[in-house]
């Protein structure tokens, strides 16, 4: 744990700004050496595998953009989490995250999609374990694949386990995962990639700002993908203290299916600038019975469609009328 305690000597120096240029570990350890939160401004620079929390944080892993970020940027207060010895700033749990990140360090190959290959190779030999949750309302018995407090959305280079969270709301998120059958793990895979998880009905989630977790049994914590034993699972939101340089929550963009529908809306699938805005003209005449659908504009651009068939105005009544498919033609040259 060298970052802490350089971290911990580089703020009794005097410093400032203190920027981390790592993953979340990294990160994590730099968190945990900070002083002085009313004079010392914390940054990070991503270079690690997963990165959840720079994406929890809405922190460009560019280095060039995270670079100016915080050199052009301004520090706004983040919400952290707090243990009787410890802080973490994106997840703390215990449970399937925990073998999951077993299971990871094992692999010959470290990359993102190991994180996937791992949860996958867990859910198949999942294990469910006992304990008490104690918040403000009272105390609560689960039996649950997994026990995660979430200040961020994602681990696990990408796992939404938690969309709804937010690091500078002012709340933590709780989420256990409570009677699963073994045939429900295909789907529940599939809604955990699309971020729907938190729909499911063996979802248990609710907003707290303090919470301890009593296990039946002694467990490791996961503290922001670093693996901590003998740790007591007592955890507060800290708002309003760490002050980070990070961008404002991101609303989600819609890309429509269609790639001439994106570049009319501004829009483009690619990163590069969209052509300009074509005009559009929906004529009323119809030629051969079919109503028109023009598109005409921006040299060079993708295409055209032509026309959307209709029910010819002359046709009589009851006649089978089988409309063709819009053809869509590539400009040639």
């Amino acid at each position: 744990k060298h970052a802490i305690s350089l971290t911990e000597q580089i703020t009794d120096d005097g410093a400032t700004d203190v920027v981390a240029m790592g993953g979340d570990g990294t990160l994590n350890e730099v968190l945990n050496g900070l002083k002085e939160f009313d004079r010392v401004r914390f940054g990070l620079i991503p270079c690690g595998t997963g990165n959840d929390c720079a994406a929890a944080a809405h922190i460009p892993t560019d280095i060039a953009a995270a670079i100016d970020l915080i050199v052009d940027g301004e520090a706004k207060y983040t919400d952290f989490m707090q243990l009787p010895n410890l802080r973490g700033i994106n997840i703390i749990g215990m449970g399937i995250d925990v073998s999951v990140l077993r299971r990871y360090a094992k692999l010959k190959r470290i990359n993102k999609f190991g994180y996937t290959r791992s949860l996958i190779s867990a859910l198949m030999h999942m294990k469910f374990y006992d304990f008490t949750a104690r918040t403000a309302e009272g105390e609560t018995h689960y039996r649950s694949l997994l026990a995660n407090v979430c200040n961020g959305q994602m681990y696990g280079g990408g796992i939404a386990i938690c969309p709804d969270a937010d690091i500078a709301d002012g709340r933590l998120e709780f989420v256990a995962a409570c009677d699963i059958a073994k045939r429900q793990v295909p789907g529940l895979l599939l809604k955990l990639k699309k971020g729907k998880i938190l729909e499911q009905p063996c979802i248990r989630h609710f907003p707290i700002e303090e919470i301890e977790i009593i296990p039946k049994f002694p467990m490791v914590i996961n503290i922001d993908g670093e693996l901590y034993r003998d740790v007591e699972f007592k955890l507060k939101l800290v708002k309003n203290t760490l002050k980070m340089y990070r961008e404002g929550r991101r609303r989600r963009s819609f890309f429509p299916p269609i790639r001439a529908r994106t570049e009319r809306s501004g829009l483009s699938f690619f990163n590069r600038p969209a052509p300009a805005p074509r005009q559009i003209a929906r004529g009323a005449n119809r030629q051969n019975g079919r109503r028109s659908f023009c598109r005409s504009g921006a040299p060079g651009s993708a295409g055209r469609f032509f026309p959307f068939p209709d029910k010819p105005q002359n046709a009589k009544a009851g006649e089978n009328f089988q409309p063709k498919k819009a053809r869509f033609f590539r400009p040639d040259g």
